[in-house]
C-alpha cells in the first residue's frame, strides 16, 4: 500500500446547487465549491496545441462552503487570459454529445473541436495557468471528460470542450487517474484511451469522475463483468483494473460496513529499537469503512470474480496512555491534528467459514504523530517511498507533507488466542537497525463509526 492514501475522508457535500460558471465575483467571494463532473466523454487526436482566451463555460457546481486561504495560489483568470488549448479531432464521442453536435449541424464522423484547460480554485473560479509542463502536445491521443461550452462561446461554429480537471485529462499525458496505482517508469502498460472511453460509456456507474447513481446495480454489474470477459487484457490495466475491482467488491464491502468488526477494540503498541522503547495505544471504530487493497491488489480480476470477498481496514485514534483513549477521537484541532491509525487485515467477513480463521496477515499504518517522537527516526525507514508520479503531481500542486504526517506501514501477523485476544509480535530489520513491534488487544471497547 502506498503512502498518503486518504483512508479517513468523511464525505460532506453541504448545500447542493446549480449555477452557471463563471458567476459574479461577489456571489462566490467566500464560497468553496465542488464542480460536478463533465458529461462529455471523448477520445481526441491533438492536431495543434495553442493558447486561446478563456471561454465562458457552463460548469455546474455541486456544493459550497467557506474556503481556507491557500498561500501562493495563482491569480483568477479573466475573459482575456490566455489558457492552454488545442484543436482536436474527436475520434470517439459519447452519443448524447454527438446528438448535440448534430442539432447544431455538425454531423462529421470525426468532428473538429477545441479543448481548453480551465484550472480552478476553491471557489470554482478559473485560475491563470502557471504550470511549466505542457498540457497537451501535437500528435497526442487522449481520453477526456469535459463540459461543452455554450454555443455563443464556440469559435467560428467549432465546439469548445472545457476541461477543469487538467491534472487528469487528456489521459494518458495527464496521469492523475493513475495516482497511487501505476508507475509509468516501470513500463507496466496502462489502459489505452480508446479502452477507457469504451469502458466508461459502456458502464456509466464506473466512470472515474461520476458522482451520480449510474445504472441500477444489477444492470451495471452485469455490464462490467461482460466488458471484463470481452476485454481480458485491458481489464488488468490501470485505471480500468481499479474500477472493475471496486465494482466487483463493492457489495461485499457494503455488507461488511454494517457489521461490527471482530478486530475492533483498544490496542497497546510496544515498539523497541536498538536503543529506544516506547508504548502507546489506539482505539478503533466499531465497523469497517474502507477496503484494504493490499492482498486484493495481487489477485487478477478473474480471481476476484470467482471469490468476491473484500478485506478491510479499521480507522483508529491514538493516545500516549490508555486512559486518554476516550478523548482521542474528539480532541483533534487544526493546530493538533488527529493521531490517526489504520489497522488493516485480510479478514473477510463475507466469506464462508471466515470466523474460523485465527491467523490474519495485516498491516499497521499510522501517522508518525501517533507514536512518541523518540521512535520517529526508526519508523521513518518504513514510510513507503512516494512514486515519481505522485511526487511530481504533489510538487505541481505545491502540497507539502509535514514530517509528523508521514505514514509508516508495518507488516504484521495477527493471531487469535483461546481467550479471544488478538496479538502480533514482529521483528523487522532495515538500514542495519532492528525494530520490534508488539501489538495486543486489551479490550473490545470501540468508537462508534459516524460516517
Amino acid at each position: 500500500m502506498k503512502p498518503l492514501i486518504p483512508l479517513a475522508i468523511l464525505p460532506a457535500l453541504a448545500l447542493t446547487f446549480r449555477a452557471t460558471m463563471n458567476p459574479p465575483a461577489h456571489s462566490i467571494e467566500r464560497a468553496r465549491c465542488t464542480l460536478a463532473p463533465g458529461s462529455v466523454k471523448a477520445v481526441v487526436s491533438v492536431e495543434q496545441d495553442t493558447m486561446l482566451p478563456l471561454v465562458n463555460s457552463r460548469l455546474q457546481a455541486m456544493s459550497f462552503s467557506t474556503p481556507p486561504t491557500r498561500p501562493g495560489a495563482p491569480p483568477v483568470a479573466g475573459p482575456d487570459t490566455p489558457m492552454p488549448s488545442a484543436r482536436v479531432r474527436l475520434t470517439q464521442l459519447d452519443s448524447v454529445t454527438r446528438a448535440e453536435f448534430a442539432a447544431a449541424g455538425i454531423r462529421d464522423r470525426e468532428p473538429t473541436a477545441y479543448i481548453q484547460a480551465r484550472p480552478y480554485g476553491a471557489d470554482c473560479r478559473a485560475l491563470v495557468w502557471n504550470d511549466t509542463v505542457a498540457w497537451v502536445r501535437r500528435g497526442d491521443i487522449g481520453y477526456i471528460v469535459a463540459t461543452l461550452a455554450p454555443r455563443e462561446a464556440w469559435l467560428n461554429n467549432v465546439p469548445v470542450l472545457v476541461i477543469p480537471d487538467t491534472w487528469k485529462y487528456p489521459y494518458p499525458r495527464q496521469q492523475g487517474l493513475l495516482m497511487r496505482f501505476t508507475q509509468p517508469a516501470s513500463g507496466e502498460p496502462v489502459s489505452s484511451p480508446e479502452a477507457l472511453f469504451d469502458f466508461t460509456v459502456s458502464n456509466p456507474g464506473a466512470n472515474p469522475d461520476d458522482f451520480g447513481p449510474g445504472l441500477p446495480d444489477s444492470v451495471s454489474d452485469a455490464n462490467m463483468l461482460a466488458w471484463a470477459r470481452a476485454h481480458a487484457e485491458q481489464s488488468e490495466r490501470e485505471p480500468i483494473r481499479r474500477l472493475l475491482r471496486s465494482a466487483i467488491l463493492k457489495h461485499d464491502m457494503e455488507r461488511i460496513a454494517t457489521r461490527p468488526s471482530r478486530l475492533r477494540g483498544s490496542y497497546r503498541v510496544i515498539m523497541t529499537t536498538d536503543d529506544t522503547t516506547v508504548t502507546w495505544w489506539f482505539r478503533t471504530v466499531d465497523k469497517p469503512a474502507y477496503r484494504w487493497e493490499g492482498p486484493d491488489s495481487v489477485r487478477s480480476t478473474a480471481a476476484l470474480v470467482r471469490a468476491p470477498y473484500a478485506t478491510y481496514n479499521l480507522v483508529g485514534y491514538a493516545a500516549d496512555d490508555r486512559m486518554l483513549l476516550a478523548a482521542a477521537a474528539t480532541n483533534a484541532t487544526r493546530e493538533n491534528p488527529a493521531k490517526l491509525v489504520w489497522l488493516a487485515a485480510n479478514d473477510r467477513p463475507g466469506m464462508p467459514a471466515n470466523e474460523g480463521v485465527r491467523v490474519l496477515q495485516a498491516q499497521l499504518i499510522f501517522r508518525l504523530r501517533s507514536a512518541p517522537a523518540s521512535i520517529w527516526p526508526a519508523l521513518e525507514a518504513y514510510i513507503p517511498p512516494r512514486s515519481a508520479l505522485d511526487s511530481a503531481l504533489m510538487a505541481r500542486i505545491r502540497q507539502v507533507i509535514a514530517r509528523a504526517d508521514g505514514q509508516p506501514t508495518i507488516p504484521l501477523t495477527l493471531r487469535l488466542d483461546d481467550a479471544g485476544r488478538w496479538a502480533a509480535d514482529t521483528m523487522l530489520v532495515r538500514n542495519g537497525k532492528s525494530l520490534r513491534i508488539t501489538l495486543t488487544r486489551g479490550d473490545t471497547v470501540s468508537v462508534p463509526r459516524l460516517w
